[in-house]
């Protein structure tokens, strides 16, 4: 089971990316209760609502809070009232939007809790009814409010964040009631196998559930088992910045708001979507970057609970000509997030009563021996999409029977998928490495431009041949040799261990350490 400790907006977008690798089932988010309020007579919990919503994948994507498709019509109705308020009263409030179908959340919640009902109660009820299969536990049942000391005047947290747009200097934050309330279940915290602090405002978020008798004492208690994903790092990249380098190839000394740089110096390459802060120091930054990944590593082999029993591509048909409903197990790597998320949620919509899809592992960047031997030890297809293995890679899965297949268009992966469900697979066609260069130098030629200089690693480069230019292993351009020379001399091929100055069709972006690949397709005989 995984406990993710959460707050609003944050936490609520971490969660649906967990779910999408982990079985809701194992998953129960305790969620801050501190920001809850009581507006227009109806209780509001803000935070529950935003991870209720976004998990049910209703929530609003622009304003990150609310519906998605609401109308505004009573708030907009209460300014006809405005004018007949007396002095001093607080009812009906504009500063804080409901919209017309959110309020039949607020209204629910306070009826069941007029009659009785528990927090926790109403949350569950309210969770079901929008189908989310996660667990949502408020942080406790008792009233706890967070209250924001400003200069002038003391608030609570909603008035401050919404009404005066957080634009106000804050100089203390309690939690009131605190100190009295009771956690909603110490036992999830003592049982949980690991417990995540999601992204979250530290303080006006995560510091309520924290400010909860004995879950400071929990927490620390589970120290090994817990890991804080805080905004401090990007992602599980950690490092100093060694130099700035803007879009003209210039080093600078800062960057600001919407400036596009190159940062050089972390330990590894942030996914996308991870943010990018500064730490104290880069010792912290580690031990966060650390955290981080061994959390990732733990959650991506955690992978889908229906990997068991799985089978692979080429076994699907005969499974469901059987009369059984067949599992196809999945490893997916591709070049970025985006295209990950893209294949993965396409794949999941090919699923038919016979056949399920099971994502044993879903990650980005090239394919590795970890991937084959994980494809190997449970039985599934590697699918790759714009990356490629290395040939050691390549080696492990032919020793281990496993099946790669690559591709660079997405609607090409699913027709595959799809014929291969049927048992109407097209004809396939293998391709086949026949050499593989590495670029070690780059020399700048008057109107030829960017030469690559590269030792032959494997096999013949041949000119005018197919060509792939590989980047760690992600696919980042295809073409073709447009030059080979030895020296000064023109040659059509190079054998493996020679040197030799390469130059692509129309690919000037080289840098040492790159692959130059060639290959040619071959169609594969079916038994």
């Amino acid at each position: 089971m995984i406990v993710v400790i959460a707050g609003g907006v944050g936490a609520a977008r971490f969660l649906s990316g967990l779910v999408q690798v982990v079985d809701p089932a194992h998953i129960t988010a305790v969620v801050n209760t501190g920001d809850d309020t009581e507006l227009h007579g109806l209780s509001i919990s803000p935070d529950i609502d935003t991870v209720t919503y976004t998990l049910a994948n209703a929530i609003d994507p622009d304003r990150g809070w609310g519906l998605r498709n609401e109308s505004w019509r009573a708030m907009e109705s209460l300014a006809r009232f405005e004018g007949v308020r007396p002095q001093g009263s607080a009812a009906a409030p504009r500063w804080f939007n409901l919209g017309d179908t959110d309020l039949a959340t607020h209204f629910y919640r306070t009826a069941r809790l007029r009659e009785g009902a528990t927090l926790q109660e109403v949350t569950d009820e309210i969770r079901q009814a929008f189908g989310v299969g996660i667990s949502i536990l408020p942080m406790s049942n008792d009233s706890v409010r967070t209250i924001v000391h400003l200069e002038k005047e003391t608030v609570p947290f909603q008035e401050y964040f919404v009404r005066l747009q957080h634009s106000v200097p804050v100089t203390g934050v309690d939690f009131v009631g605190a100190s009295g309330a009771t956690f909603i279940d110490e036992s999830v915290l003592d049982t949980a196998d690991t417990i995540v602090i999601a992204p979250s405002n530290p303080i006006v978020s995560i510091g309520p559930i924290r400010a909860l008798p004995r879950v400071e004492a929990l927490l620390r208690s589970r120290r090994n088992d817990t890991v804080a994903i805080s905004p401090i790092v990007a992602g599980a990249a950690w490092g100093k910045v060694r130099a700035l380098i803007n879009e003209r190839g210039e080093q600078i000394k800062e960057a600001g708001p919407s400036t596009p740089v190159q940062v050089l110096g972390l330990s590894s390459v942030p996914q996308a979507g991870d943010e990018f802060r500064s730490a104290p120091d880069e010792k912290t930054a580690r031990v966060v970057g650390d955290a981080r990944g061994h959390s990732r590593r733990v959650l991506s082999q955690r992978g889908d609970s229906r990997v068991q029993g799985g089978v692979k591509l080429e076994d699907i048909f005969s499974q469901i000509q059987a009369g059984e409903v067949a599992t196809l197990n999945l490893v997916i790597k591709a070049d970025v997030q985006g295209s990950l998320e893209a294949v993965s949620e396409s794949l999941r919509k090919l699923e038919r009563p016979e056949v399920k899809v099971a994502f044993v592992h879903r990650g980005v960047g090239g394919i590795t021996e970890n991937d084959i031997t994980l494809a190997a030890t449970t039985n599934a297809t590697l699918i790759g999409f714009n990356v490629r293995p290395d040939r050691k890679s390549r080696d492990l899965a032919e020793t281990e029977k496993v099946e790669i297949r690559t591709y660079e268009i997405i609607y090409k992966l699913l027709e595959d998928m799809e014929r291969a469900m049927l048992g109407l697979l097209a004809p396939e066609f293998e391709e086949v490495v026949t050499g593989e260069a590495e670029v070690r130098e780059i020399f700048r030629v008057p109107k030829l431009g960017a030469i690559a200089g590269c030792v032959i690693r494997t096999g013949v480069i041949t000119r005018g041949t197919k060509v792939r230019f590989l980047r760690d292993g992600t696919i980042i351009w295809k073409g073709s040799i447009q030059s080979l020379r030895r020296f000064k001399d023109d040659v059509r091929e190079v054998r493996e261990g020679f040197e030799c100055g390469i130059g692509l069709s129309d690919f000037q972006d080289l840098k040492p350490g790159d692959l130059i690949e060639t290959f040619e397709e071959r169609e594969i005989a079916r038994v």
